[in-house]
């Protein structure tokens, strides 16, 4: 469903949702550390982030009953959307997110 991978060699680390986003995947980059978890209560638990509302997306649930990712209620915390990879840079601590996966336009066959 998701993978976390490290490349030593390279400083890199690799976080990776499933294509179809059966599981959610939860982060927050601080700035000494990564977190993730499916929920978000797995990233409250670290005790290492602010609990403070994203009021953005708050207006958005108040408006849609839903937050479309990749926000959340909380500030700080992202969902990796389907099909998608976090790569964190290990030396620089920056990241870049990146889609790997896109469902094929209607009448395109593809092998699951």
């Amino acid at each position: 469903m998701r993978s976390p991978c490290t490349n030593a060699r390279k400083e890199r680390f690799l976080l990776v949702r499933d294509r179809l986003g059966i599981k959610p995947l939860f982060y927050s980059l601080g700035q000494d550390c990564l977190i993730f978890g499916s929920e978000i209560k797995a990233i409250l638990a670290s005790r290492r982030l602010n609990r403070r509302l994203n009021l953005d997306s708050l207006g958005q649930f108040l408006a849609w009953e839903y937050v479309p990712a990749p926000d959340t209620l909380l500030e700080g915390v992202r969902k990796l959307e389907p099909g998608s990879s976090l790569e964190l840079d290990l030396a620089g601590f920056s990241s870049r997110t990146r889609r790997w996966w896109e469902l094929p336009p209607p009448g395109v066959d593809f092998i699951v």
